[in-house]
């Protein structure tokens, strides 16, 4: 699944050499006989690896579709009291911490 979100990306952008590295997480939604895919995936552009969120639709018929393939621009871990840990995944293209100062 993953190497099929890596191929049909590379057709559907001009010029796109992403290479397959590894499935860093995956997540299955069925709905009806419908199924999405939501995966993690490790790729190289051929100067950096960087995290791309992939989901692959499965129709009935066993036809599969990208529908959408985006760079993950942050990952972060945050360790919290209720949960072992949560993770939240950023797709933006700055983010501003500003802690203040006492």
């Amino acid at each position: 699944m993953a190497l099929f979100a890596i191929i049909e990306h590379n057709k559907q952008i001009t010029g796109a050499k992403l290479m397959f590295e590894k499935l860093v997480n995956g997540d299955i939604q069925i709905v009806g006989h419908e199924t999405d895919y939501h995966l993690t995936i490790s790729a190289n552009n051929g100067s950096a690896t960087n995290n791309y969120e992939a989901v692959v639709f499965n129709n009935p018929l066993f036809e599969l579709t990208l529908k959408s393939f985006v760079l993950i621009h942050a990952w972060i871990t945050i360790y919290c009291l209720l949960h072992d840990h949560v993770e939240i995944k950023f797709n933006v293209l700055y983010i501003k911490m500003d802690c203040g100062s006492n």
